[in-house]
Parts: C-alpha cells; sequence; structure tokens
C-alpha cells in the first residue's frame, strides 16, 4: 500500500524558459551561449573555432538534494528569485493531488510492462494539507473592451484589472474544483481521500508579517483542527494499521 501527503504550494515545479547570456568575440565570430539550470545540467553551447557543443552529465534521483527540490518549488514570482530554470509549481498545480496519483500510476504501469507486476503498490490513502481557504471576494465587473470616450477608458481598466485577479486566482486555486477531482479520482479507485484545510477570515498574505493577522490564522486553525477531531482520529487509525 502506498500514502501519499501533500500540502498546496508544493511538489511539482515549474520548467520556464531558460537565462542565458550571450558572448560575441571579434575575428572567427566565435559564439558562446551559458545556458543556466540546475549547476551538473548547465550547457556550454560554442561555435565556429572554438570546441564542440558540450553537455555536463545529468544528475541523478539519487544525486538530488531536498533543498534544492524546496527551493525550487517555493520559488514564488515576486517573492523569491527562480532556482536556475525552475519556478513554484503553484503556477500550474498548487494542489498536486492529482500530479502525484498520476506519477504514482505511470510508475505501476512501466513495472507492468517491465514484467514486474509483483512489485506494483496499490495506492491506499491519500492525505490533503492545505494552507487555509481565504474568504470569498466579490467581483464587480470583467467587461473589458475597446472604449470610445474617456468613461467608458476607466471602466475597461477596472475590468481588465478584475479579470487579472480572477484568472491569477484560477490559476493558483488549491481548493474547490481541484479538491472535488481529486476525491472523486480517490473514489473511482477506491482510495481514502483527507483533505484538511481551515477557513481563513481574512486572506494571509505570503510575506504577511503583521502578529494579530497571523495570531487569528493560528487560532481559527486550532479551532479548525478541533471540531475535525473526529476525522483526525480516524486518519491516524487508518494509517496505523495500515488501511
Amino acid at each position: 500500500m502506498i500514502m501519499i501527503a501533500l500540502w498546496s504550494e508544493c511538489r511539482c515545479c515549474l520548467e520556464c524558459v531558460c537565462h542565458g547570456q550571450l558572448f560575441l568575440r571579434g575575428g572567427g565570430m566565435s559564439v558562446c551561449v551559458v545556458v543556466s539550470g540546475w549547476e551538473d545540467e548547465d550547457v556550454l553551447i560554442v561555435g565556429y573555432t572554438q570546441e564542440p557543443a558540450k553537455k555536463r552529465r545529468k544528475v541523478t534521483d539519487q544525486e538530488q538534494v531536498v533543498w534544492r527540490a524546496a527551493r525550487s518549488s517555493g520559488a514564488a514570482p515576486t517573492y523569491f528569485r527562480p532556482m536556475g530554470r525552475f519556478l513554484d509549481g503553484g503556477l500550474l498545480a498548487n494542489n498536486p493531488t492529482l500530479d502525484a496519483m498520476t506519477e504514482i500510476h505511470q510508475y505501476n504501469k512501466s513495472l507492468k510492462a517491465e514484467g514486474r507486476g509483483s512489485e506494483v503498490q496499490r495506492l491506499g490513502v491519500v492525505v490533503s494539507l492545505g494552507t487555509g481557504k481565504p474568504p470569498q471576494v466579490v467581483v464587480n465587473s470583467v467587461d473589458v473592451f475597446r472604449p470610445s470616450n474617456p468613461l467608458e477608458l476607466a471602466k475597461s481598466f477596472v475590468g481588465a484589472k478584475e479579470l487579472g485577479k480572477m484568472l491569477v486566482d484560477c490559476c493558483t486555486d488549491s481548493d474547490g474544483c481541484a479538491v472535488d477531482r481529486a476525491r472523486s479520482w480517490c473514489e473511482m479507485t477506491e482510495t481514502v481521500y483527507h483533505r484538511l484545510s481551515p477557513q481563513l477570515s481574512q486572506e494571509v498574505m505570503l510575506d504577511e508579517v503583521s502578529d494579530a493577522v497571523l495570531v487569528d490564522m493560528l487560532w481559527e486553525t486550532q479551532m479548525y483542527l478541533y471540531e475535525q477531531r473526529e476525522n483526525i482520529q480516524l486518519l491516524a487509525q487508518q494509517l496505523l494499521n495500515g488501511y
């Protein structure tokens, strides 16, 4: 049996466009492009009179270190710099439950293809830990159009601003439909699914430093855990008994 524990804004990192530096030399017009990625995955491309292209050995899974994965997964834009060519995976999968289930399924599928069906492990329990659900906010207008006068220009600007906020919220949403889909997939495969995420009275930003806001968040989380004590005890028994 396999048990996976997940929390919002973790796991899979978004591979984005690599950063590059271009150096031009006179004479033979040599071009050197250095592409930044993992330290052990830098690519050196040299043309014309210089030596041929080289690529350093790619690190294996056993050689990867946890701090790099954590640093990459936490590279939220505008908050932290990218980790080489990686950004926070929350841009595409802020709730990575289905991604983890897909990876397990593909791994078991490859074992069967290699004739190692006896090594297949069934997914038994999924524990999804959220970082809190912010309150819903009313959207006044998402009407974006070509204005014909200054008044319509102001309305279109407000609509574009609200639409941008809504798109960001949809991309980074870790509750709602993401939880419903994960729960449905677990039910179809007869997998036990637990989702724990407290309802917050206000949105807590990633760089929040106010003691009052943080204390309120902690108190609301404690109250939520007390309300969910029976479900937590059930989860503990399932894990201890091996489902």
